[in-house]
């Protein structure tokens, strides 16, 4: 299959292969909205894979479609659209709001906050262990943002199978 565009050869390149992230819309314990992101491991690392490169490109590069990317499937009705603004780092992972009636959001993300976030799925994805995280949006967002990898068992069961997994205590060597 030949790519249509430049953008698209560089999405397939960054993909990992395997990769799966299913995006939906649903709500949180507290009942309130939140844009899930749910993939596999492979998933996650493309996603962070993909947001760099937007980072990367933002010379030439606002808005990235997330139904855009080979390896999302974002469930009907909802649309998610980030946009990379120009603004100073707020400290927040960026800000969700609603384009219409309810199930089209834009994500705007400084870059400094959208690195961060990136980095955040990175971390999920090079350590099982963690299995989830909740970006830390701002204050009046639409909708908060939860990341899980579905397969963080299956990773962990390998991790254990490992030789000499007990002898490093499963910790967790980016900390101090």
């Amino acid at each position: 299959m030949q790519p249509r565009s430049h953008d698209e050869a560089e999405y397939r390149f960054l993909t990992a292969p395997g990769a799966d992230v299913k995006v939906r819309l649903d709500v949180d314990e507290d009942g309130h909205q939140e844009v899930q992101f749910f993939g596999n491991r492979s998933g996650l690392l493309s996603l962070a894979n993909v947001l760099l490169w937007l980072l990367a490109n933002a010379w030439r590069r606002e808005l990235l479609s997330l139904s855009a990317l080979p390896f999302v499937e974002v469930e009907a009705p909802l649309s998610l659209c980030i946009r990379l603004t120009a603004a100073e780092e707020a400290g927040y992972d960026g800000e969700l709001s609603h384009t219409d009636r309810g199930e089209q959001f834009e994500w705007s993300v400084p870059e400094d906050d959208l690195q961060r976030a990136a980095l955040v799925l990175h971390r999920l994805a090079s350590n099982p262990g963690h299995e989830y995280d909740r970006l830390l949006v701002a204050d009046g967002s639409a909708a908060g943002v939860h990341i899980r990898m579905t397969d963080a068992a299956d990773w962990l069961k390998v991790r254990r199978a490992e030789p000499n997994a007990e002898a490093d205590g499963g910790r967790d060597f980016g900390s101090s």
